[in-house]
């Protein structure tokens, strides 16, 4: 889990720094734009209450996610049999892991450094944003990538990759036991 909440950490700061002369309409077609704007957004966090950095983390990074896509990805060929409410469980059940574990190590981020790279593949409405992060102090950077679609709402963020490791791999991973029907399956 702790391999997961490195990519996940980061991307609460990776998802922020907008080119300052970025029109909406720029930033809504542009996957690596809308990228460094929820890093900038999430930069500097409210020092308060556990439940004040959550709300804030609720408004501040679930618009740049598409969790409905990744339930889909996370449950693969058995999205299909899951009924409404389960599908919603599963994209919410989603939601708060990523939230909690940003919710974690956000503090821990604040200085380090980060080096944005060109998008590494562009098909379509997908990308594959790439950066790195740099601790200070430390011997070995974060190698992180964000794999991006662009769908009804704009560029959403459908996997973050930290040093190889893909979220959604772990999810899928993770849930596979909970999603399979039989007599444990229940919500």
């Amino acid at each position: 889990m702790l391999r997961l909440a490195y990519p996940l950490m980061i991307l609460s700061l990776l998802l922020a720094t907008v080119a300052a002369y970025a029109t909406p309409s720029e930033r809504s077609q542009n996957p690596a734009l809308v990228l460094q704007q929820g890093i900038e957004t999430l930069a500097n966090p409210p020092q308060s209450s556990p439940m004040e950095l959550q709300r804030y983390l609720e408004q501040h990074l679930v618009p740049y996610f598409d969790f409905e896509a990744m339930a889909r990805q996370v449950a693969g060929p058995l999205y299909r049999r899951l009924n409404p409410t389960q599908r919603d469980y599963l994209r919410k059940l989603l939601q708060n892991e990523v939230l909690t574990t940003v919710a974690k190590g956000l503090n821990q981020y604040r200085d380090s450094e980060i080096r944005y790279y060109p998008a590494a593949r562009h098909h379509g409405n997908q990308v594959l944003l790439r950066a790195e992060l740099n601790y200070p102090n430390q011997p070995r950077s974060l190698q992180l990538a964000f794999r991006l679609h662009n769908g009804p709402q704009g560029w959403r963020v459908v996997d973050v990759i930290a040093n190889g490791l893909s979220a959604v791999s772990h999810y899928r991973y993770q849930y596979q036991n909970r999603m399979r029907p039989g007599p444990s399956y229940s919500y």
